[in-house]
């Protein structure tokens, strides 16, 4: 974890400085699939942030992943990805939305269980929040799911003293918090 941090903490100046390759951002989320071939022909485009959202809760999602800028926070991501959306052209498609889905960052804010309960939570949190909004969509809708950050679990979390710390943090620079997830997905 030391080596990641290490070359996070080189890299990243060096990537928002565009001194030279990097890995795909969150600023990049709004131009991925205009470069992907098998996206087929949609009506309309929505984002749909996952906040909080860690690469191994997601697991089935194959697209890959994308990086978080530090401090792994939602106002940082969601600064660079609204000016990125910004500049994208939409291509004379219905306008793109962007739905947040917060209730992933809220529990694992309070969550003070382990990592089984928060997932078994956040799989319940989406099913009765979210699955009946996105079963409503018109076909033809393309949804861009992506995490803007992930979590760690606090060092210090004390099980005793649960009420006084969180168990789960984030805004540093680990990999659990860096690299998250992003899929699409077609609403046929």
């Amino acid at each position: 974890m030391e080596e990641f941090r290490a070359f996070y903490g080189m890299a990243l100046p060096v990537w928002e400085g565009e001194k030279g390759p990097r890995p795909v951002m969150i600023e990049d989320v709004p131009g991925l699939v205009s470069r992907l071939r098998r996206v087929p022909d949609h009506s309309r485009r929505l984002y749909l942030l996952m906040d909080g959202m860690r690469w191994d809760l997601w697991e089935r999602i194959r697209e890959g992943p994308i990086w978080a800028h530090c401090p792994t926070d939602t106002a940082t991501q969601l600064s660079r990805f609204e000016r990125a959306l910004d500049d994208l052209d939409t291509d004379g498609r219905e306008g793109s939305l962007l739905w947040k889905l917060s209730g992933i960052d809220e529990k694992v804010h309070s969550e003070k269980g382990p990592l089984s309960h928060l997932s078994g939570n956040i799989i319940s949190y989406l099913e009765i929040e979210w699955l009946h909004r996105l079963r409503r969509l018109s076909p033809g809708t393309l949804l861009i799911l992506f995490a803007d950050h992930g979590f760690v679990e606090n060092p210090a979390f004390d099980p005793s003293a649960k009420y006084e710390n969180p168990r789960y943090i984030h805004g540093k620079d680990s990999p659990f918090e860096v690299i998250v997830p992003w899929a699409w997905v077609m609403r046929v």
